[in-house]
């Protein structure tokens, strides 16, 4: 690349950052997808609970639903 025209060279470098940015927004991506597949887990395994007696303590004071 180092004898390539100098406009050459600055489009693959420009080229090289947008790669690394998508990279980047890549895994951001995954991370969110993994956490709200974790927030779902979580929200499956409380339903599937007994209720306990906080919760209809709180229902009963109509501050969870």
């Amino acid at each position: 690349m180092a004898n390539a025209p100098v406009e050459l060279q600055q489009s693959w470098q420009a080229l090289e950052q947008f790669r690394q940015f998508l990279d980047g927004l890549e895994a951001q991506v995954c991370r969110a997808e993994e956490m709200q597949q974790q927030v779902r887990a979580r929200q499956a395994l409380e339903a599937s609970r007994p209720p306990r007696k906080r919760d209809r303590l709180l229902r009963m004071l109509g501050l969870r639903g």
